[in-house]
């Protein structure tokens, strides 16, 4: 496919006109085409003019010439600005000032593919389950260790053949250790937005929160350096979700579901010292990166939305 150019007969997003004929612009949309440029007498919004009378060097608003858009002006530009007063030098947003798009201000705006994520800024988020929130580590005896599940879909998912499988990474090859694996079948489903718990039997969860119990009072996940998880479904023989922490870990043969890395991207070397749990941040988000979807949270929140 030919990439659209002035000159192939085609009219184009920021053309006036194309009649094929690329080195002649004297005849506006009658004769060829022109891209946008400030001065060319065409007012061109999508490329931030405000008007064009011709004149490049005349800036003043929409009388006698062209003005690009800017922060300050007291134009609202659709996908640029949320908001503008003509206070260039406040930056809360829409109450007395203008802010201009950044990767966190809540629009689809500049670049991006969704709100807040392609384009330049973050990766957008894959729906799914997902290991959202992993304390393997308390001071003293862990038995209060969790793994929480999140269902970051808008439908409710089956949990029929899905597991959670323990990886022990200090071992060549890495290879399961006891429990192995971790039945979920038994919450039978999870909803929209659902979160559900595997902890001890005494591990108290939230109401509305799924539970499933650990096969003992603790120890059961191990503490890393590295170690890992796998969120597996061994009815469709697939990996749905994985973390390696405390460093890298190698490929893992899993039972009904064959080698599978559990390295995610990047590496997390984060290190959960015994008062946090790892997390995603923002909560549920799935960037495929473990380097820049978790994080160390001092503030445990099995069962709940994640905080940093």
């Amino acid at each position: 496919m030919q990439d659209p150019a002035c000159g192939d007969g085609i009219k184009q997003q920021g053309e006036q006109c194309d009649k094929g004929l690329q080195n002649d612009n004297l005849g506006a949309c009658t004769l060829a085409c022109t891209l946008p440029v400030c001065g060319d007498t065409f007012t061109q919004p999508g490329v931030g003019e405000q008007c064009d009378d011709g004149n490049l060097l005349d800036t003043d608003t929409c009388t006698s010439a062209c003005k690009t858009a800017t922060c300050g002006d007291q134009i609202v530009w659709a996908g640029m600005e949320e908001c503008d007063d003509g206070n260039q030098n406040n930056l809360d947003a829409c109450t007395n000032g203008c802010k201009n798009p950044t990767c966190f201000d809540g629009l689809k705006n500049q670049n991006e593919t969704a709100t807040d994520c392609g384009g330049s800024c973050k990766p957008c988020s894959i729906a799914g389950l997902v290991i959202n929130e992993v304390d393997y580590d308390q001071p003293g005896n862990d038995t209060a260790e969790y793994v929480e599940i999140l269902n970051t879909t808008n439908a409710p998912i089956s949990l029929t053949g899905v597991a959670l499988a323990l990886v022990n990474c200090s071992t060549n090859p890495p290879a399961l250790y006891a429990p192995f694996t971790i039945s979920l079948a038994g919450a039978v489903s999870i909803n929209p937005g659902q979160y559900l718990v595997i902890a001890p039997a005494a591990f108290a969860v939230p109401g509305g929160v799924l539970k499933v119990n650990f096969a003992g009072p603790g120890d059961q996940v191990q503490n890393g350096s590295p170690d890992g998880l796998a969120l597996v479904n061994t009815t469709t023989m697939t990996l749905l979700d994985a973390l390696s922490y405390e460093g890298s870990c190698g490929a893992i043969n899993i039972p009904g579901i064959g080698m599978v890395s559990i390295v995610e991207g990047m590496a997390a070397n984060i290190t959960d010292p015994g008062a946090g749990a790892l997390a995603r941040i923002p909560n549920g988000y799935d960037g495929n990166n473990l380097a820049t979807d978790w994080v160390l949270s001092n503030t445990l929140t099995p069962g709940l939305a994640n905080v940093p």
